[in-house]
Order: C-alpha cells, then sequence, then structure tokens
C-alpha cells in the first residue's frame, strides 16, 4: 500500500512538473491557432501518466472492498496427477469463487505475506489463466475453460483459495501449524478438498512421466498416503470434503454442487450444465498403459487396505 501511494505521489509530481515547463509556451501562444494544437499533443504526452495516476487510485478503492465478503480459504491435498486440475478449473468458474492454479499459497503464508497481498497473488493468477491449457503426455492439450463463466472474474468474493495438491500435502506435513497460520492470515474459515484416484493409475501416470521405477513410485505414493492420513488425523471432518476423481467424472454436475455448498456458495443450472460440458467422459485408467507384474498388483493391493480413504479401489476396478 505505501509503494503503491508513493507512485501516485511521484506520477502525480511528474504530471505536475510536465504542465508547468509548458506554462510559458501556453502563455505565448494562448490566443493563437496553435493554442488547440499544443493542448492536444499534452494530452497526448500526459496520457500514459495520467492513465497510471488514475487506475492506481482506482485499485487503490477497489482493493479496499474486493475481499470484504470472502468468507472461506479453500486448498487441496492429495496425490500430483489425481484430477484437482479439472475441480479446481470448475470451482474457479463460479461467480463467487476465485481459485488459483499451482499458485503455491501455502508458501507465501509460511513467508509471512499479508492477507491483502496472498489474495491479489490468487486473484492475479487466476485472471492470467486465460487459455486454460495444460499439456499432457504425448503432446496432447487438455483445456479446461468453462465458456460463459466466471474463470478470472467475479461478481462477489465469498471463497478464494489455492489449488496445488502435492505441496500442500508435503507443506502441511513438515509444518502442521501452518494450517492455523493459514487461518490466522486469511481471517477465515480454512476448508480442504482431498482428491483420490484409483492408485494403479496414479502411480502408473507418475511413472511414465518420470525416470523412476515403478517400485519406487510405489513407495513414493504410499509415504504421501501416510502424510495425507496424519493430515487428516488433525483437520475436522466439517473441513474436510473428500471426492473420487472417477465418481466425480461420472456425476460432475452432483459432486460440484457438493462441493460448492460445503464452500458456502450456491449454484445455478447454468453453471453446473456449462462446467460438466467440459469434463471428460470417462477417467483415463492409465494402468493400461505399462505392465504390472502380479506381484507388485498384489503388494499395492495390500497396502491399499491400509488407508480408508482408498477403500474399495483395485487394480480391476
Amino acid at each position: 500500500m505505501k509503494s503503491e501511494k508513493k507512485n501516485m505521489a511521484t506520477t502525480h509530481q511528474v504530471l505536475s512538473k510536465l504542465k508547468k515547463s509548458l506554462r510559458p509556451y501556453y502563455n505565448r501562444i494562448r490566443y493563437t491557432e496553435n493554442y488547440k494544437k499544443l493542448n492536444k499533443a499534452w494530452l497526448y504526452l500526459a496520457r500514459p501518466l495520467i492513465w497510471r495516476y488514475h487506475s492506481r487510485s482506482i485499485r487503490n478503492l477497489i482493493s479496499q472492498d474486493v475481499f470484504r465478503e470472502v468468507r472461506t480459504f479453500c486448498i487441496f491435498i492429495g496425490h500430483p496427477r489425481s484430477g484437482h486440475t479439472i475441480i479446481g478449473s470448475l470451482l474457479d468458474a463460479h461467480p463467487d469463487i476465485i481459485l488459483s492454479d499451482e499458485l503455491d499459497a501455502l508458501k507465501y503464508v509460511d513467508a509471512g505475506f499479508s492477507r491483502e497481498q496472498i489474495f491479489h497473488f490468487i486473484l492475479k493468477r487466476s485472471r492470467s489463466l486465460t487459455g486454460r491449457k495444460k499439456s499432457g503426455r504425448h503432446g496432447k492439450q487438455h483445456l479446461y475453460l468453462v465458456p460463459g463463466q466466471y474463470q478470472g472474474r467475479y461478481e462477489k468474493i465469498r471463497v478464494i483459495g489455492d489449488k496445488r495438491g502435492g505441496s500442500t500435502t508435503v507443506r502441511l506435513s513438515s509444518k502442521p501449524k501452518l494450517f492455523q497460520q493459514l487461518r490466522d492470515t486469511a481471517e477465515t474459515e480454512v476448508k480442504v478438498i482431498l482428491v483420490t484416484r484409483n492408485p494403479y493409475d496414479n502411480i502408473t501416470t507418475m511413472f511414465l512421466r518420470d525416470d523412476k521405477p515403478l517400485t519406487y513410485m510405489i513407495e513414493n505414493y504410499f509415504s504421501a498416503c501416510h502424510t495425507i492420513h496424519d493430515i487428516r488425523q488433525r483437520i475436522p471432518d466439517s473441513d474436510m470434503f473428500c471426492v473420487r476423481h472417477e465418481a466425480f467424472v461420472e456425476e460432475p454436475s452432483k459432486y460440484l454442487h457438493d462441493i460448492c455448498h460445503f464452500l458456502g456458495v450456491e449454484t445455478t443450472a447454468d453453471y453446473l450444465n456449462a462446467c460438466a460440458g467440459i469434463v471428460y467422459k470417462s477417467p483415463v485408467k492409465s494402468r493400461h498403459e505399462t505392465e504390472w507384474p502380479p506381484h507388485l498388483v498384489d503388494a499395492v493391493k495390500a497396502r491399499i487396505a491400509q488407508f480408508d480413504f482408498l477403500e474399495g479401489y483395485s487394480y480391476e476396478n
């Protein structure tokens, strides 16, 4: 805020000095035919400075009120490649939600940034993702743009947050107090969304994207499961929503409505239909893109049984 006021004052001083330096010329030709030309030249030369001055003034007025109605801060936890992006993109399309993608908001919370600064970072990030495209494997482009909705825009911001499940999980594990620090900084309640996906698909996708053995990816995956389990123990059930990627893809309108209700905002049929229209028809079963040795299939099955949030997942289903 201080830097913005300083920049405004500097711009105002430049405008005053520029106009003062031109004053003698105004006096000499005030009643001549060149007066209009000089006035026009003055406006043309000073236009960028004038716009900068007034736009900063307007932004200062807006920034005081734009986050006034924020009641909830939303974060994601879980494994990478679990379907966080599609859910985050659809939530960002809601007129009362601003949700950035991959900002890593907890990094700024941990570094001591203020509420206003972090919220502006999130809003700027949301606005910058105009194309809503992400690169997939084999050169594929995934499009997350919801036509006719509010991605990067808003009517009233009631929910704000960031989608970066993997990094958020790691940060909350290494610094458990960071969750309360986020509450204190945001001055809101914090809601957590856990997205899970079939472990065999999750592990396979990470394996195909990284030059590491399948056994390494299995260990890495279940290490994160222990982290997720520990985080769940520290967060009240009322502040956490668990959703399976496969179930969401099958019934996007239903689960999106439930998530919005969990976050404290209402939904409309237009919003739900527009969002459902960009969701792919069925989840990608990555496990069929590589050969799984039978002993590893059994090993993963045994370890799935240790975690209730993975209950029911199998190689076949």
